[in-house]
């Protein structure tokens, strides 16, 4: 993703009968690939919609560090995901959808060691 193009993407809609749909992130690089269902009715948004850890050993044993954060409603990457309406967006505002994600992130990270510290 060139810094000097905006690039403009599109999303289909889903269908409202779908039950679920397989999706493919037209991002150049993400590759990521998601089946996305129909969330219950009257749900709220969280403020992550995922969280990635990776084990780790050290002389305290088995922990977990966060990786990556996921927001609702994006792909890993930062792209929207598709709805019922179709959805059109820039490679800006993935830049800005990620760049909230890495905010978030940090958060987690500072809280985790924050709790290993006490816990030490």
């Amino acid at each position: 993703m060139s810094e000097s193009i905006n690039m403009v993407y599109w999303l289909e809609p889903i269908s409202e009968e779908a039950g679920e749909h397989l999706h493919k992130c037209p991002v150049a690089g993400c590759g990521h690939e998601m089946i996305l269902r129909k969330a219950k009715s009257g749900a709220g948004l969280p403020e992550v919609g995922a969280i990635a850890y990776r084990r780790v050993f050290d002389e305290n044993g088995e922990s977990r560090e966060v990786v990556n954060i996921r927001l609702p409603g994006l792909c890993w990457c930062g792209a929207p995901l598709p709805q019922s309406k179709k959805v059109v967006f820039l490679s800006s505002d993935i830049k800005e959808n990620r760049a909230e994600a890495v905010r978030i992130l940090q958060q987690h990270r500072t809280v985790e060691q924050k709790v290993a510290e006490v816990a030490a």
